[in-house]
């Protein structure tokens, strides 16, 4: 029994400095996990595994994909209102609508409305078939006429066309119909309506003619399209008669116009 005692102790010395130095290392690093590990700990409980199923997952009653071009305020939120910058996978722009298409005339407003052309007032061919057309600036003619397709102003008594017939030369805009009728050179805008934009490179007033009773003391009159009624000064007397349709170019002063040119659209109803 004294012998492996003695054997005993003296290993025992030896190797005990040995497990000091290696140990040295683990416990260093057993510090480090001691810090590091409940900090592991806390985050584990807080997060999911990312695999739920089943009981677990849930879904809210009614919540639906948004419609194309909708983006929801809140997820799941069936209700949101399109956007103006949304697009659908057509990539047409939300409340585009992608059937609407140009003219037939090129320059002519949308279809969403009359159609509109500018340009100067024409003739084509020669006496007793001339009629007028509108010389658009890219140099084309079109045609000008009813929305039965006649091009004779004398057919349209109570439209336009023999106002626009007064008008050789001058720039306007008509409303109506484009490509309406066939006829030549291309094919007729049917005229509703016009504006005169320019005579002689300035702006009109148009309107009716009231003439005046110089021995009274009224002047002369013009009841204007769409702006306010003018005293009109050194319009030559006699004719135009009242009732007639005019176009005035002249300079304002306060309420009066007054004179430097004018040409007759309409001539005043027989009496």
């Amino acid at each position: 029994m004294a012998s492996p005692s003695r054997s005993f102790a003296p290993l025992s010395c030896r190797l005990l400095p040995r497990l000091r130095r290696d140990t040295r290392m683990p416990r260093a690093a057993l510090a480090a996990a001691v810090l590091v590990l409940p900090g592991l700990f806390v985050l584990g409980g807080c997060g999911g595994s990312g695999e739920e199923t089943g009981e677990d997952a849930q879904v809210t009653p009614g919540a639906e994909a948004p419609a194309a071009g909708a983006f929801p305020d809140a997820a799941g939120d069936p209700d949101a209102a399109p956007r103006a910058d949304a697009t659908d996978p057509a990539g047409v722009t939300g409340g585009a609508d992608p059937a609407r298409t140009d003219p037939a005339i090129p320059g002519a407003s949308p279809d969403s409305g009359p159609d509109t052309l500018t340009g100067v007032v024409g003739t084509f061919g020669a006496e007793p078939l001339v009629h007028y057309v509108l010389l658009l600036d890219d140099g084309r003619s079109i045609p000008l006429g009813t929305g039965g397709g006649d091009l004779r102003p004398d057919a349209d008594t109570d439209g336009p066309l023999p106002e626009l017939a007064r008008l050789t030369g001058a720039r306007v805009r008509v409303m109506g119909e484009a490509d309406a009728f066939a006829a030549v050179p291309a094919r007729g805008f049917a005229v509703a309506d016009y504006e005169l934009l320019e005579v002689e490179g300035q702006r009109p007033m148009t309107g009716r003619l009231v003439r005046g009773e110089p021995e009274a003391g009224t002047p002369d009159r013009l009841e204007a399209d769409g702006a306010p009624g003018r005293v009109v000064v050194g319009m030559p007397s006699g004719s135009p008669e009242t009732g007639s349709r005019v176009w005035i170019l002249g300079t304002v002063r306060g309420d009066s116009l007054f004179v430097q040119s004018f040409g007759v659209l309409r001539l005043a109803p027989a009496r």
